[in-house]
């Protein structure tokens, strides 16, 4: 199972340490079982972790609200033939809230970095890097982060650079069923999806991203991308 589950002690954290080799079906690393309020992670690295479906750092689930400070969600990844949302994070009917965190090198189906069912987390001076959204067979999208299910995530001071997308486009933000995102004062760049796809963002089914004051540079395809 996962090498952490927060549940049913409230304010529980950890500080400085490292969550690493963890494997679980959801939340390899990390896993916030929504039976707990006010749970933290400080300066923790999450590393190395895997899991079958989603979440392969830090899972958030069934109302989850935990507070991420400057923590390193790092290198962890979903099995090829299970994969579903969240490479390094996924939030699933959860709020959680990230500040001053690095997700990066995290590899998913549906967000390489972050991806959200039904929820809106919060991300304040995060870094999303180098997070790959990919699968052998079908499709996958958001290198960064994806949206999906009446989720709107909100970034602020954030940047998402050097992301990929296999096949659906969206090299940064993927966002679908009636989603809204809001980033503000964001640098969006150099995120990239193969064949001249979209390094950007696409938005379907309702979706409608909000960019406030951001910078948008060297992405592939077409930058932004709505269909019905």
């Amino acid at each position: 199972g996962p090498v952490v589950t927060f549940g049913a002690i409230d304010n529980a954290g950890l500080d400085w340490v490292h969550v690493v080799n963890g494997s679980a079906g959801n939340g390899g690393g990390v896993f916030f079982d929504g039976s707990a309020a006010g749970c933290t992670l400080s300066a923790t690295y999450v590393m190395g972790n895997t899991a079958q479906r989603n979440g392969g750092g830090v899972y958030c689930a069934s109302g989850a609200t935990p507070t991420l400070y400057g923590c390193i969600i790092i290198g962890n990844d979903l099995q090829p033939e299970t994969r579903e949302f969240g490479g390094g994070i996924c939030c699933n009917q959860a709020d959680a809230k990230f500040y001053k965190c690095f997700i990066g090198a995290n590899d998913g189906r549906f967000g390489g970095g972050v991806g959200c069912i039904k929820s809106s987390p919060e991300l304040v001076n995060c870094t999303i890097s180098a997070n790959t959204a990919t699968i052998a067979e079908g499709g996958a999208g958001a290198g960064a982060l994806f949206a999906h299910d009446k989720s709107s995530p909100v970034l602020t001071n954030c940047l998402l650079t050097g992301n990929y997308a296999h096949d659906w486009n969206a090299g940064t933000l993927y966002c679908q069923g009636q989603s809204h995102p809001v980033l503000t004062n964001c640098t969006i760049a150099g995120n990239n999806s193969n064949a001249g796809r979209s390094g950007g963002i696409l938005a379907n089914t309702g979706s409608s991203p909000k960019l406030v004051n951001c910078i948008l540079a060297g992405l592939s395809g077409t930058a932004i991308i709505a269909v019905s």
